[in-house]
């Protein structure tokens, strides 16, 4: 006997077994479910016959009962209450009116009996029922029949019909089990056995050489049907051996190539980058991991359409395959917009910027993308790349593809169109960026935000018609935060929207402490960021702040950078008429540094033009400069602007742009930012 017949017995047994105590459950849970159901009707039955024979008790002394009652007979009343107490199943009886001693009452204790525990919980230990008894020809009503059941004798009837209930469906339960335990045993249990053990003979090797057999009585039925499958299961696995290894090759190559653009993807990538790494340190040679990032390459999908995009990103990889294979040991897709090159054998990090300048050439270059029935979309892309040397960056593959990745973000917060190589210090410069996220998370809740003002000077009269609000940010250290730092780093995390609230509300209450105090025909300026622009919650904040502490139509300006409104010209002009709406003032901030027009602001509900400080401070020396910033002025008045002129430091530039035309100015020349005290000390009431 083979080790596999030894093996194939137990599993016999233990398939019968298992099919007994199935069956043995499932004939146990039915002939359970059924007795159960035949008790819950029993109960039923029960009540009802409690209820029943109660009401007809005292509808049959109805009549002697409220005789009694008229004639205030005792007697007849004592009879009533004697004929109630004839039926075993009385406990008491009481004829007699409402707030009275009654006619006649009788009552004796409850019958004992073994069962009451279960019983009472079913039927309750006693019932009472009773019958409102009144005068003839519908007079009114004050005496009662009142009689209370034992159910004792009820519930003795009833346990000796549960008995009776439980026994046959015991009975019922032992014969199902015993049938359907004979009938699975012929029926399943035995061929299946049989099965088992001939599938022993089967040579996984070569599974088509031993076909299964099965009894004649079951050939045409499930189980003979089951036994042609696995027969011709046996018959195609030969097949599928011989194509197995094919597919793993197939699955293995697809799993390691990026499936856009045929490049390998990260998994590929590691492997391949791998065995450069090796062969460079026998060698003593330098590699270059370049990790490429994709500069804006979100709009363009977002602009054109996906389809494009992959486009896009397949020509890409076929140019740079294509011009630049004779100096790449790999080139990979990591996902999106991004890419990796490997470049060994390097004498010198020279050699690495000479290849990151030719890729970004490379993207330059534009993408003529053919459009069907219209003319070819051209596209140029810039990119930043982050750059990693083995060895001294980093040994293993995995670190170099993270620090190329971090040194690859880093370039694209520096400016676009750039590369960038690896240093430790990147490090650090992470980290600390972290840090500064961190705490400036919690600068609000540790008052180390506070607000400047620089007041805003109408040229014509040098009166002081308002002030531009300007946040500042001081550490608990001491140290003074850039705004040129931290407001990016603010809008890139979100935090804007909660500091920008924050800023609007001390704006609001310092506002209104200036009004209260007299100082009339003013206002505040505030800045406010393109993520706080196209925020859902902007409306509704700044109604919110303006209701709260009553600021007037007008007295509250918001300046939005010309590039904030250009990113979307008619969402930004959708979100500046409700603003509008609010009584709010809206100016475009540092004109004439971003990309717009006066045809597009013509668009837009504005109410003032803040010409760039560039502009103003070399006026004197600039014959461009003064004629771009007459333009402006004229222009902006022509649509019905005002214009406000930033960073005016000298009496001679005041002169020319008041010569000019312009209605405000804003600078030094004025006044520094200040505290809102000092603004007081320097200015007192506006009025005077």
């Amino acid at each position: 006997m083979t080790v596999s017949q030894t093996d194939s017995k137990p599993r016999q047994t233990r398939l019968s077994g298992i099919l007994l105590r199935r069956t043995l459950w499932v004939a146990v849970g039915i002939g359970i479910l059924m007795s159960l159901l035949q008790v819950l009707h029993s109960v039923s039955l029960v009540r009802d016959s409690i209820r029943n024979e109660g009401q007809q008790m005292l509808a049959v002394l109805a009549g002697p009962a409220r005789q009694a009652l008229q004639d205030n007979n005792a007697g007849m009343a004592r009879q009533v209450v004697n004929g109630l107490l004839h039926h075993q199943a009385v406990r008491s009886a009481r004829l007699g009116r409402s707030g009275e001693l009654p006619l006649a009452e009788q009552l004796r204790p409850l019958r004992y009996s073994a069962e009451r525990y279960l019983t009472d919980r079913l039927f309750a230990a006693e019932q009472h029922f009773y019958l409102e008894l009144g005068g003839e020809a519908g007079e009114a009503y004050q005496g009662r029949l009142e009689v209370t059941l034992d159910t004792a004798g009820y519930a003795n009837s009833f346990m000796r019909e549960v008995g009776v209930i439980l026994l046959v469906g015991l009975l019922g339960t032992v014969l199902l089990l015993a049938s359907l335990h004979l009938v699975l045993r012929r029926l399943l249990s035995r061929p299946l056995a049989g099965m088992l053990e001939e599938m022993t003979y089967i040579d996984p090797e070569r599974p088509g050489l031993h076909q299964l057999g099965i009894a004649p009585a079951h050939r045409h039925n499930e189980l003979g049907q089951w036994v042609e499958r696995v027969n011709q299961l046996l018959r195609a696995i030969a097949h599928v051996n011989q194509l197995r290894e094919e597919a793993e090759e197939s699955l293995l190559h697809m799993s390691h190539v990026d499936f856009l653009t045929g490049l390998p993807n990260r998994l590929g990538l590691q492997g391949k980058l791998d065995g450069i790494l090796t062969r460079a340190r026998q060698t003593d040679k330098s590699v270059a991991v370049m990790c490429i990032g994709l500069d804006a390459f979100k709009s363009i999908n977002e602009r054109y359409s996906f389809q494009l995009g992959d486009w896009i990103l397949r020509s890409f990889a076929q140019r740079v395959d294509s011009q630049l294979s004779a100096e790449l040991d790999s080139f990979a897709r990591l996902g999106g917009d991004q890419f990796i090159l490997i470049h060994s054998g390097l004498d010198n990090s020279y050699q690495a910027a000479v290849l990151a300048q030719k890729v970004l050439f490379l993207l330059h270059q534009p993408f003529k993308v053919p459009q069907d029935g219209q003319a070819d979309v051209s596209i140029r892309l810039s990119a930043s790349i982050g750059i990693t040397l083995f060895p001294g960056d980093a040994q293993t593959s995995e670190l170099l593809l993270q620090k190329a990745e971090q040194t690859m973000r880093l370039s694209k917060m520096g400016g676009r169109n750039r590369y960038q190589f690896y240093i430790a210090s990147i490090d650090q410069q992470l980290r600390q960026r972290r840090q500064m996220e961190t705490d400036l998370d919690n600068a609000l809740a540790n008052r180390e935000l506070y607000l400047l003002y620089q007041p805003q000077i109408e040229l014509g009269s040098n009166k002081v018609v308002g002030v531009e609000v300007l946040l500042r940010w001081q550490r608990r250290s001491g140290d003074l935060v850039s705004p040129e730092t931290f407001i990016p780093l603010a809008e890139q995390t979100g935090a804007i929207v909660k500091i920008g609230e924050w800023v609007l509300e001390q704006t609001c209450e310092q506002l209104r402490d200036w009004l209260d105090i007299g100082w009339r025909d003013f206002r505040i300026a505030v800045n406010l960021s393109a993520v706080q622009l196209h925020h859902e919650g902007l409306e509704s904040a700044i109604k919110r702040i303006m209701i709260a502490h009553r600021i007037p139509p007008g007295a509250l300006e918001l300046e939005i950078t010309e590039t904030s409104l250009m990113q979307d010209v008619e969402t930004a002009r959708k979100k500046l008429l409700a603003l509008r709406k609010l009584g709010v003032a809206i100016a475009i901030d540092d004109f004439g540094t971003g990309h717009s027009s006066l045809a597009y602001l013509k668009r837009l509900p504005l109410d003032k033009i803040k010409i760039d400080r560039s502009f103003i401070q070399d006026m004197q020396t600039s014959n461009d400069d003064a004629t771009i910033v007459r333009t402006i002025i004229q222009l902006s008045h022509s649509l019905q602007l005002k214009v406000l002129a930033e960073g005016v430091e000298t009496r001679e530039t005041e002169q020319l742009l008041v010569r000019l035309g312009c209605d405000e100015g804003q600078g030094y020349l004025y006044s520094k930012p200040v505290t809102a005290e000092a603004l007081m000390d320097k200015y007192g009431r506006f009025g005077d």
